[in-house]
């Protein structure tokens, strides 16, 4: 129990450090703050060294395993012996009361998502249903668009009551949010946040998102999952601003407006004092203005060699974590060797003598003939 929550520990400190680096390193290149497989990749990095990999087995001689029982029975008598410091009932409990503190804070996260997601069913109540026929008049000037709608026959659509912003949801019934104010802006600008949208059910980011959020709620005692989280986030709407500026180049200005809208009309409430927390306009300021920098001025991407010594690095932090790891459980080396095969243990780790001062033995003692090998 203790040696878990050293390596919980141990993580919490790697994970931290490497999201720290990535944050300061982000603020330098933007490229990297444009990356959205950084952040998964940080977090499978510093998983790495704490996962429970087969360690190489100690075998000991056949004669030997027969005198465990004369071993094991002094070990089962040492707590009662007045060398051995007893520990204090607080004292032994910790471990304890440390697991059950985490587990504790687990359950109230988990809590606190499913009270969220009975806002979202509530908020799904207070919609009406559209048919995907009304988006026929949008598309009908953009046939990529239209194949991109397409691909998703079983879209449904739901208008918000009042205000929001266009968002997407849903694992394995994909549902397209519009807000009332969707209606009234230009056919240009429509297409653009369906680009914007569609993209995003293309490439799953909703369930990317709910991964992140059940990491975040089962594992809330380590802070470098939320910094992460907005990483990825943040990356991954820059990358679909991207994406869809690939397709509309000429539309950036446009595209910025758009944005600057629904960022606006996010910030409404919606009825029954609920808020909508919608991809076009979630995140920290700092995070909106760098998504509208990179619309109006991008930055060069990375290339291959630069993504690859960015990867070297990354995995270079595996190397401390596997050191502290070794320490705390003391890994047995490789390939261990009994000192004297043929010989017989005459004294074991933990028995206690008279010529000892009754004192417990501090290793294990292997009687053979003089001259005897391995």
């Amino acid at each position: 129990m203790l040696n878990l929550l050293l390596a919980l520990f141990c993580w919490v400190l790697l994970s931290t450090t490497a999201a720290w680096c990535l944050q300061r390193a982000a603020r330098r290149f933007s490229a990297l703050s444009d990356w959205p497989a950084l952040a998964p990749l940080l977090l499978l990095v510093s998983l790495l060294p704490f996962l429970p990999w087969p360690d190489s087995a100690v075998h000991l001689p056949q004669h030997w395993s027969q005198q465990l029982d004369h071993g094991v029975s002094p070990l089962l008598a040492l707590p009662a012996h007045p060398g051995w410091v007893e520990q204090q009932p607080l004292q032994a409990l910790l471990p304890e009361l440390a697991t059950l503190l985490l587990a504790l804070g687990s359950f109230i996260s988990l809590c606190l998502m499913a009270r969220q997601w009975r806002l979202w069913r509530a908020l799904y109540q207070l919609s009406e249903p559209i048919s995907v026929q009304a988006l026929q008049p949008v598309v009908q000037d953009d046939p990529a668009l239209q194949r991109l709608l397409g691909q998703y026959p079983t879209l449904q659509l739901q208008q918000l009551p009042v205000g929001g912003s266009l968002f997407v949801s849903g694992i394995r019934r994909a549902v397209l949010w519009l807000p009332e104010w969707f209606w009234q802006l230009t056919p240009p600008q429509q297409q653009l946040l369906l680009w914007h949208e569609l993209k995003h059910l293309q490439r799953r980011d909703p369930l990317w998102l709910l991964c992140w959020r059940l990491l975040c709620a089962l594992c809330w005692f380590n802070p470098a999952l939320r910094l992460l989280e907005r990483h990825f986030q943040q990356a991954m709407e820059t990358q679909v601003d991207g994406w869809v500026l690939a397709q509309k180049p000429r539309q950036r200005a446009l595209y910025a407006r758009t944005l600057l809208q629904a960022i606006r009309a996010q910030q409404q409430p919606i009825s029954a004092g609920r808020w909508l927390q919608a991809s076009a306009g979630s995140g920290s300021g700092a995070m909106l203005l760098h998504r509208l920098g990179q619309i109006m001025q991008p930055s060069r991407a990375l290339s291959c060699w630069q993504r690859r010594l960015v990867i070297a690095g990354i995995c270079m932090l595996c190397l401390p974590a596997w050191a502290i790891k070794t320490e705390l459980t003391g890994l047995a080396p490789s390939q261990w060797l009994a000192p004297l095969v043929q010989g017989k243990v005459g004294s074991w780790y933990g028995e206690v003598h008279n010529f000892r001062q009754n004192k417990p033995h501090n290793g294990v003692d292997v009687i053979a003939a003089r001259g005897a090998f391995l």
